[in-house]
Order: structure tokens, then C-alpha cells, then sequence
């Protein structure tokens, strides 16, 4: 039978530890705590606290209670038996949790030092110009401080080797050489996507220029490639 005493029916205002330590030794306790009670209790005090370094160990022990409760509340796809710990009252089992809390406290104190500064919403320091001032005389001033002229680099860019206007002569000729048509693998030199593409781009200008229609009886068959006669 599980005391009443340790159930948060209402508000629970008691040690977090302690109650760690309880459900440690009676697994089933987890079962019947009032998580929602015992998450706003922990919200308020961290919200209240003056000193976070006190409070900062709570949130890894209230997790691993809503875990236990998790455990045995929710299906689990082995045996309930497997997932419940055995109870060892050794307190090295939570030295872990100890050190964690250390290095995270360390962390934060590393990372807070860095940072302290007096907050004030007035300047300390107030701007005042001097009277005859000047870039170039700042320049002067300070002769290490001269600003570098930065040149962008050059990109030598090779010229294709086949362009546009010769690869639509190329496609032109080969297809009013054709008696009936030619198709589209035939017109190109290699299957590589550029030459696939620069193909292609050429049959479209021609197909604009109406010099020539492309036929494809089904989609992703191959495409036929026939001259305009006059008069068609």
C-alpha cells in the first residue's frame, strides 16, 4: 500500500529529491503522482528564485520522475518487469547527476563572465565633434590605418567550342539532309548533359523559326525531327 503522504493530491510544496528518493525505492509510486501539480510547483520556483544556481539540479530529477510515470503508464513493447529498476539505496547511483550539474554550473559561470556589464539606459560617454575634423586628416593621423584599394580578381572564362549558331547550323543540315525525318540521339554528338542540352536548345530555336516540327507519338519515346516543306 503506497502512503498517502507521498501523493501530491493538491499542491506539492515538498523536496523533489526526496520524492526522487521514494519513488527509487517503490517504483509503482510513479503511478499515481500528480505530474501536473508537481510541473507548476517546479515552474513557480523557478520562477521565483533568486538564485538559479539552487534550483538548477530540480529539472533533470523532475524529468527522470515523469519518465518512471511514463514507464508505467504507457504501453511499452517489452515486459513492464524489464523496465523497472532494481532498487539499490547506494547513493553513488546518483553521482552522475551530481557531476552533470557541476559542469553545467561551470559552463554557465565560464559564460556569464564574459558578459557583466553595468546596465544603465543614460550614455556614459557623451559624442562631442572636433571642430575641424576631417577623414583626411584622421588618415594622416594614423598613416597605418590607410584604407587598401581592393581589386576584384579576374575569371578567364574558355570560349565554347561549339556555339549556339554552329550547333543550329549542325541540327539544320543533318535534318534537311533526312528524307524522312531524323531523330533527336541522332543529331547529338555525345550524351553528355551539356551536349544534350546545347542540342536541344538548338532544335528549339529552329522549331521557332518554323524550320522544322518535332514528333513524339508517346511521352519519353524518342523524338523525330522533320523539315518544313513550302507549302505544308
Amino acid at each position: 500500500m503506497i502512503p498517502e503522504d507521498v501523493l501530491p493530491k493538491t499542491h506539492w510544496q515538498g523536496d523533489i529529491h526526496a520524492l526522487a528518493v521514494k519513488v527509487r525505492r517503490m517504483p509503482m509510486l510513479a503511478r499515481e503522482l500528480h505530474l501536473v501539480h508537481l510541473v507548476q510547483a517546479i515552474s513557480e520556483r523557478w520562477r521565483e528564485a533568486a538564485d538559479l544556481y539552487t534550483v538548477s539540479d530540480e529539472a533533470p530529477v523532475t524529468a527522470w520522475i515523469i519518465r518512471r510515470k511514463s514507464d508505467l503508464v504507457l504501453p511499452q513493447d517489452e515486459p513492464e518487469d524489464d523496465e523497472i529498476e532494481s532498487v539499490v539505496d547506494d547513493p553513488a547511483d546518483m553521482l552522475w547527476l551530481s557531476e552533470g550539474v557541476s559542469q553545467l554550473q561551470e559552463a554557465l559561470r565560464l559564460a556569464q563572465r564574459y558578459h557583466e556589464r553595468l546596465v544603465s539606459e543614460d550614455a556614459m560617454d557623451v559624442y562631442h565633434p572636433v571642430k575641424g575634423a576631417s577623414v583626411a586628416k584622421l588618415i594622416a593621423s594614423w598613416p597605418h590605418l590607410r584604407t587598401r584599394k581592393t581589386v576584384p580578381a579576374l575569371h578567364h572564362v574558355a570560349a565554347e567550342e561549339d556555339p549556339l549558331e554552329r550547333r543550329i547550323h549542325r541540327v539544320w543540315e543533318k535534318v534537311h539532309q533526312a528524307v524522312d525525318g531524323v531523330s533527336f540521339g541522332e543529331v547529338v554528338q555525345s550524351h553528355t548533359p551539356h551536349e544534350v542540352v546545347g542540342t536541344f536548345l538548338a532544335v528549339v530555336h529552329l522549331w521557332h523559326q518554323n524550320r522544322l516540327t518535332v514528333i513524339q507519338e508517346m511521352p519519353f519515346e524518342e523524338m523525330w525531327l522533320c523539315e518544313v516543306k513550302e507549302g505544308t
